[in-house]
């Protein structure tokens, strides 16, 4: 909402006018952002100038984002802005649920850097490659591709850890026939993607296919299937979730003809939409 992309920083926004304080290290930053907003220098102690910049402007009441503000910060916050009262806001994030086209081209290419790195990654899998391998060259060529960071920690897990939704890469490595998770994604301009795929290193066995058969099954029947607008379901695992935060991107996938992995189908995908206000990245 501000435009500022750094890591700490306290924002208010009155129908009147908006205030961005941050500390030393945010100051040139903050002001080349947030061109919206009246940033406070706030040396070692954003809070203080926020509380001296709003005294004398009678606000009885302001909210807070409740679901994200420590309860020891909002201690101090009910302590520097009295007498006004603080009331705890759930719906705040629901601003970022509705995005505009810039957001919307932002969130359509992170979703196409991690598509582009499945597509690599299909290349680079073989037997005897470790987990911490297929972790670094997805991060490595996201990053050649544009991308500021990674979304989260990759996931890459392997034959019998390939069960484990979030399982981080580890040394072991890949055998043929191994089911392999991958759940990665990228940032761009402050929004985020966010991919799972499993592929099978090798050609795929009869109860693999079962298997894929069964999820595929539970997608197409989930009441959570993914659209412009509505929640998903993501592909290749059991698991279906809610997308909060904004619109799911449905992309389908045909399976390259990489001979090192195989896969029956491709029942398509979901990546979450994110956006980035203030002091912290959202999905």
């Amino acid at each position: 909402m501000t435009g500022f992309t750094g890591s700490a920083g306290l924002a208010l926004i009155s129908p009147a006018e908006a205030f961005l304080a941050v500390d030393f290290r945010y100051e040139e930053q903050a002001a080349a952002e947030a061109t919206a907003c009246t940033v406070l220098r706030g040396g070692r102690d954003p809070l203080a100038a926020l509380s001296a910049a709003v005294a004398g402007r009678s606000l009885r009441t302001i909210g807070f984002e409740s679901e994200f503000v420590p309860f020891a910060q909002v201690t101090r916050l009910r302590e520097k802005l009295a007498p006004a009262e603080l009331v705890p806001l759930a719906t705040v994030d629901r601003l970022r649920w509705t995005k505009d086209a810039t957001e919307v081209a932002a969130i359509t290419r992170a979703v196409e850097i991690a598509d582009a790195a499945f597509a690599h990654i299909l290349g680079v899998l073989r037997p005897g490659l470790s987990e911490r391998a297929v972790a670094f060259e997805l991060e490595m060529f996201m990053r050649r591709s544009g991308a500021e960071r990674l979304a989260f920690e990759s996931v890459v897990a392997s034959g019998p850890r390939a069960a484990l939704p979030h399982g981080r890469a580890t040394d072991r490595m890949l055998c043929r026939g191994d089911l392999v998770t991958l759940d990665f994604g990228a940032v761009y301009e402050g929004y985020c993607s966010d991919a799972t795929r499993t592929v099978v290193l090798g050609a795929a066995d009869d109860r693999q296919r079962r298997i894929f058969e069964i999820v595929l099954a539970a997608q197409a029947q989930s009441p959570r299937r993914a659209s412009a607008t509505r929640s998903g379901t993501r592909s290749a695992t059991a698991w279906a979730w809610r997308c909060t935060k904004g619109p799911a991107f449905r992309r389908r996938r045909t399976p390259s003809s990489n001979p090192g992995w195989s896969s029956p189908s491709s029942p398509g995908s979901t990546s979450r939409a994110g956006a980035a206000c203030g002091s912290r990245t959202t999905w």
